[in-house]
């Protein structure tokens, strides 16, 4: 099972036993820490990272005020994907890219949706390590 999102006009799979919880967050709430957009949850400071950064994707329409934030989770460690849309829960299954996007830093592999088309599933793990990693540097 996985949990689609919109960014930009890509959809992305983020794999449902990765997922903690999805938020509507206001823009202005999201403060820099360190280079890193960060929000304040529940008491906790949750790093965030923009897909849309992450995997150059163009702007689409301006900024609305608020921006749809999928809290995912490994272990201990907690990110929060900042999406555009939520698109709903469907089955997946994971094809692997072979070595055409083998070493695409965050992507885990591609399924097939009910329409025909390919979606890009996350790799959960290495986003959050990226963030670990870059948090460090």
């Amino acid at each position: 099972q996985a949990l689609l999102v919109e960014v930009g006009k890509e959809i992305y799979a983020v794999p449902l036993s990765s997922v903690l919880e999805t938020l509507l967050v206001e823009r202005k709430d999201i403060k820099n820490v360190g280079g890193l957009p960060m929000v304040q949850l529940r008491g906790n400071t949750l790093p965030l990272i923009s897909l849309k950064e992450k995997f150059e994707i163009p702007e689409s329409e301006e900024l609305g005020d608020e921006v749809y934030v999928v809290v995912v989770g490994l272990g201990d460690k907690a990110l929060g994907l900042m999406v555009d849309e939520l698109r709903g829960q469907q089955e997946v299954v994971i094809k692997s890219l072979g070595d055409f996007l083998n070493n695409l830093p965050g992507i885990a592999g591609a399924t097939i949706l009910g329409d025909g088309k390919v979606t890009l599933i996350l790799d959960i793990g290495s986003l959050i390590q990226d963030i670990v990693v870059n948090r460090k540097g």
